[in-house]
């Protein structure tokens, strides 16, 4: 954590930025340097999200690994624009799979619960009512839901 001392408030964005350069020092150390850009881009250049550096060390992910994570990345992009011009019943099966499929590339267990399908555009469910009760084994589904 820095301090600064001109206005006695602790930086977080330099803390953030020294604990990202301390994770790409350990990367390196390991030999693994093609993803230290930890953005996902589109074939255009374009980035839509940043991949947590301290997780990839932590979960000792390979560049395989990595690269199976951005590719669905990608595809959930895609699957959101899909989403937001036509909601049906199954892009939101594809979503859901796709969030589970992110969550085994992560290496974690498959957990339908953690995702939070509400915030899904087009997406009529109660959210206020699926916040509250999260993670659920029984969340709100509104029947007349396109993506639902």
């Amino acid at each position: 954590m820095q301090f600064d001392p001109k206005n006695q408030k602790v930086n977080f964005q330099g803390m953030v930025r020294h604990l990202e350069e301390a994770d790409m020092r350990k990367l390196r150390a390991k030999g693994i340097t093609s993803f230290m850009d930890n953005n996902v881009y589109l074939e255009n250049g374009r980035a839509i999200t940043k991949l947590n550096l301290g997780l990839i060390y932590e979960k000792n992910l390979t560049e395989a690994e990595l690269q199976a994570i951005k590719d669905i990345h990608v595809k959930r992009f895609y699957l959101l624009e899909q989403i937001k011009q036509q909601p049906s019943k199954i892009l939101g099966t594809q979503m859901h799979d796709l969030e589970i499929g992110l969550q085994v590339a992560w290496k974690r267990e498959p957990n339908p619960k953690e995702i939070k399908f509400w915030h899904l555009p087009g997406c009529t469910c109660p959210k206020q009512d699926n916040e509250l009760i999260y993670p659920s084994d029984s969340p709100k589904i509104d029947p007349s839901c396109p993506l639902h």
